[in-house]
């Protein structure tokens, strides 16, 4: 009888090691990557990218992913949206569970909303001209 070696896949426990491990840019990269699987267009490098820009594109894209947990309290969106610049672990995992718990409904969603979100009309184009 021949005796196979098996492959070592990290176990799913030291995998959850290593995201805690994770720097703030490498996780805030975890993130953007696992958006990026639902949508091309969020495909971001952190380290290049302008943190304001990527911010405020990433919770352009998940409040059309709907997610729950965006506050409604203006002081209280900064200090959520300071908090995933920075990739603070509290706000990062909470998105990244979210999403992976949901991501082929979310890939759909991300897919439709291309179609269904209003584009955004400048004033000046909305006049009529007599």
């Amino acid at each position: 009888m021949q005796v196979y070696a098996r492959p070592r896949w990290p176990s799913s426990s030291s995998r959850f090691r290593n995201l805690l491990v994770l720097s703030s840019a490498e996780l805030l990269q975890v993130l953007v990557d696992v958006l990026a699987s639902m949508d091309n267009e969020m495909a971001l490098d952190v380290r290049t990218q302008e943190n304001e820009e990527m911010v405020s594109k990433i919770i352009q894209f998940i409040k059309i992913l709907k997610y729950p947990n965006i506050p409604t309290d203006e002081a209280e969106r900064e200090r959520f949206g300071r908090g995933l610049g920075q990739g603070e672990k509290s706000v990062v995992y909470q998105i990244l569970q979210w999403s992976l718990q949901r991501l082929p409904s979310l890939q759909k969603r991300a897919y439709l909303a291309k179609y269904l979100v209003p584009e955004q009309i400048p004033q000046e184009f909305m006049m009529d001209e007599v």
